[in-house]
């Protein structure tokens, strides 16, 4: 894309798009894990550390994982 293309009307307006849906996407995920959490009876820092950490690394290797089988490259970092 061109300078001129990036500060685009159009493209502003996406960009716009783009942090609000993040903002809102952000702020469901931390309701959802309130709940998961407030269901397992987690009230202190520690443990929702704990389960915060593991749900992130859970989630975030599944995807990988999945993303790596799919585009046939051996999953780590690019190089």
């Amino acid at each position: 894309m061109s300078e001129k293309d990036m500060s685009s009307p159009k493209m502003k307006k996406a960009q716009s798009a783009g942090y609000v849906s993040s903002l809102i996407s952000s702020f469901i995920a931390v309701l959802t894990l309130a709940a998961v959490m407030k269901g397992l009876g987690i009230s202190d820092p520690i443990n929702g550390f704990l389960l915060g950490a593991g749900l992130g690394f859970g989630l975030i290797s599944a995807t990988l994982v999945g993303e790596a089988a799919w585009h046939g490259t051996p999953p780590g970092p690019s190089s």
